[in-house]
């Protein structure tokens, strides 16, 4: 169970290492590519912030004490 929540933890603390600023960067070259048009990096952005709040309210919610 230990090695479980350890992996667990690396996973999400990997997950908030990556900017979300690199799919603005990224995208122009991205979007050639996969044949899609420029407003369809909406999705993936959202998913990124979504994502970026979720882990920083579940990280408050673990560091606080009883």
């Amino acid at each position: 169970m230990t090695i479980f929540l350890l992996t667990l933890i690396c996973i999400f603390y990997i997950g908030l290492g990556p900017p979300d600023s690199l799919l603005g960067a990224a995208w122009p070259a991205m979007y050639g590519e996969l044949g899609v048009p420029v407003s369809s990096a909406v999705l993936p952005s959202a998913i990124l912030s979504g994502r970026t709040v979720l882990l920083r309210v579940f990280s408050a919610k673990s560091q606080q004490h009883p």
